[in-house]
């Protein structure tokens, strides 16, 4: 429970009615005192709120806007970022911290939004996707009766897909023209790939193969279907999933046929960022409280670099063309060269965790666990 609700609701336990009489006088009970007392903590909280959405504190290399209480890391088309938040979707300026609008839901917005050129697209707990245009103006809405959204949608051509909870976990797949589910799998999904989608049904813990499976966008009709040993991943029009330990299977996208099965120079259970020139491996030692990030060669044979922090936890990485930013847990923004591997920065944004960067031209903007969101200039980097 937020702040917010959590006052609010503090206010119901003592209304009005609670009143208590001392001889002929009738005084508040102590309920209606603390309901008073939780109104005028709330009222005082909105107007820090309100505040804090039009003013972003600059001091020439960053700018600091606090937020409250985000629920997701930023994400950003590059002129603006947006941010979900308990009373809605957020769109600052990247690079004043301005704050331009709020697109409001009737949830708690629960996760960073879908974007896309024409709208915004962001989920919230009660069940609606809201899509909003690029003013602020809410314009597409689908509802869904006990669903809750707890992650960003992904949108592919005319096509959404998003994971809730209802009870368990369940996507669904939506036309964004028509406004309407299509069709929905308790299966998890992988990710869309122009008119198809690959989702993959998990084994039960105590064995068995996990399955692989492609299916059309429009109709959630299986084209093919393999078995695997975990995640999968597009490399070069190659379908890559995990096998045992070490080894990788490359499958034809089309027909899910195996092409080749190769091995990893290391373990192939972290998480694997196919990019441009080179693959990317995070993993996360959990016994030995160590994050280490791979680099190697696009065939996945040989490694290029690796580097490793001990007992520090690191967010989910960004890229642009050239380095690699990486948020701490403590509170440290570290960016490393995408060809060599080297530290090139460790900027001390302040002494909380920090999420996953959000970048652009001029701006890394990152947010702490105390709710600030921070906008940091690339030239002090």
């Amino acid at each position: 429970m937020n702040r917010r609700t959590f006052l609010a609701s503090s206010i119901g336990i003592g209304i009005s009615g609670c009143l208590e009489r001392n001889g002929d006088e009738v005084e508040p009970s102590e309920e209606a005192r603390q309901a008073e007392a939780a109104r005028e903590a709330l009222e005082e909280y909105e107007e820090e709120q309100e505040q804090g959405e039009q003013d972003a504190e600059s001091s020439g290399d960053e700018w600091r806007w606090s937020t409250g209480e985000p629920n997701s890391n930023p994400v950003t088309d590059g002129e603006f970022v947006f941010l979900a938040k308990y009373d809605g979707l957020h769109a600052i300026e990247a690079t004043t911290g301005k704050h331009l609008w709020t697109g409001s839901v009737f949830s708690e917005a629960n996760a960073a939004p879908a974007i896309t050129d024409e709208r915004l697209y962001t989920p919230d707990r009660r069940g609606d996707i809201f899509g909003y245009n690029r003013s602020g103006e809410e314009d597409w809405r689908v509802e869904q009766d006990d669903v809750a959204f707890l992650e960003s949608p992904i949108v592919s051509g005319d096509y959404l897909y998003v994971r809730g909870r209802a009870p368990k976990s369940t996507i669904l797949a939506i036309s964004i023209s028509e406004e309407e589910v299509l069709w929905e799998t308790t299966y998890s999904l992988g990710f869309p790939h122009d008119d198809v989608v690959y989702l993959v049904n998990f084994a039960h813990p105590t064995g068995g193969e996990d399955e692989l499976l492609c299916k059309y966008a429009d109709s959630g009709e299986v084209k093919w279907n393999a078995d695997i040993a975990g995640g999968t991943y597009l490399v070069d029009n190659e379908l890559w999933v995990r096998q045992q330990e070490n080894e990788i299977a490359a499958l034809d996208p089309e027909s899910g046929e195996f092409i080749r099965e190769f091995r990893f120079p290391t373990s192939n259970r972290g998480t694997l960022y196919p990019l441009e020139n080179q693959l990317l491996m995070t993993y996360q030692d959990g016994s030995r409280g160590r994050t280490t990030v791979y680099s190697f060669d696009k065939s996945g044979k040989s490694i290029q670099w690796e580097y490793e922090e001990d007992y520090i936890s690191l967010s989910s990485p960004s890229f642009d063309t050239s380095h690699i930013y990486f948020g701490g847990e403590d509170g440290k923004l570290r960016v490393l060269d995408l060809e060599s591997g080297s530290v090139q920065s460790r900027y001390n944004v302040g002494y909380k965790r920090i999420g996953r960067p959000a970048i652009t031209e001029e701006i890394v903007v990152v947010y702490e666990s105390n709710g600030d969101l921070v906008g940091i200039d690339r030239k002090i980097l």
